[in-house]
């Protein structure tokens, strides 16, 4: 059998210590048959990441079809629970990832990913982030913010992916994990990784009242204090990243209507112009009935956390 033949083959120029020129060309004219055993075995990522960069649509297709991305999926589940006992399992992971990724650049496998919500392959990558490899967790929140922008419906995907990874890590808020990568950050280049992500999500969110909800959401766990020091940093891509941010929250802005140019940032404001919209008239005292029991909300308590919730669904 011709896969086997070639397995063999492989095998063989494996025994030995590689080149990385022997690396690369160890799976140069592979068929997807053969990328899929390499997969299994958990051998030379780096080969076959090269592989699928220099694919064409057909080759792809098979690949996708004969379960080369479930494939590499499971490859990265096992090797996470393997765990890091070396530099190399480290760089296996990375690697694999960089063969999802590879597979994510072309709009055929980032199409199959979305179509395919119920192997959760999102929801699988958001697990991934739960390392200490940095460079790991770049390419994750890169494919996310790709993620984002290519449609809504990969939009809606990577949102479940956060909710899903709150509720498996007993997160509070759905963009805990983002937001704490912020302020964990030991590089600006990684600082500007997750901003952009940020900002993918809040792009590709295209309701405006929606967005802007999203957007509270975020810089009520903190987004604003930690841009005020960002700000003086020299890192070119994270200056463009809180540019963007900002830009987008004026424009949002703007577009909102609201009477007597209330600011719908400030509690205070939108408290008033509440009151002043329903003083004077029956629903009066159905507004103080409310405001009574919401004080009644006990603060940092996972009761009073499903209330809010509860009510923002309800507004929503």
């Amino acid at each position: 059998m011709e896969v086997t033949r070639s397995w063999k083959s492989l095998s063989k120029n494996l025994v030995k210590q590689p080149t990385r020129q022997d690396v690369h060309q160890s799976l140069e004219e592979a068929d997807p048959e053969l990328c899929i055993a390499v997969i299994s075995r958990a051998l030379n990522f780096t080969g076959l990441k090269h592989r699928l960069k220099s694919v064409d649509g057909k080759w792809l297709e098979q690949f996708l079809s004969l379960g080369g991305l479930s494939a590499l999926f499971d490859a990265l589940e096992s090797l996470g629970r393997k765990g890091f006992s070396s530099i190399s399992d480290a760089l296996r992971q990375l690697e694999c990832v960089g063969c999802v990724k590879a597979v994510m650049n072309n709009e055929i496998g980032l199409t199959f990913i979305i179509e395919s919500q119920a192997q959760n392959f999102v929801q699988k990558l958001a697990q991934v982030l739960d390392t200490n490899n940095g460079l790991l967790k770049t390419q994750i929140f890169e494919l996310f913010s790709a993620l984002c922008v290519y449609s809504p419906e990969g939009w809606s995907l990577v949102l479940e992916a956060l909710e899903n990874y709150k509720r498996t890590k007993g997160l509070r808020y759905r963009f805990s994990l983002p937001m704490h990568e912020l302020r964990s950050s030991e590089t600006d280049e990684y600082s500007a990784c997750v901003l952009a992500f940020i900002n993918c999500v809040l792009q590709g969110c295209e309701d405006l009242k929606q967005r802007c909800r999203l957007r509270n959401e975020i810089i009520a766990l903190g987004l604003s204090d930690l841009l005020v020091p960002m700000r003086e940093k020299s890192d070119d891509a994270l200056a463009t990243q809180i540019e963007v941010f900002e830009a987008a929250q004026l424009e949002d802005t703007a577009h909102i209507e609201m009477p007597g140019m209330v600011d719908i940032n400030s509690h205070e404001d939108m408290f008033r112009a509440v009151l002043d919209k329903i003083w004077w008239h029956s629903n009066e005292v159905q507004f103080l009935h409310i405001l009574q029991n919401l004080l009644l909300i006990e603060r940092d308590s996972v009761r009073g956390e499903v209330i809010w919730n509860i009510l923002e669904e309800l507004c929503s």
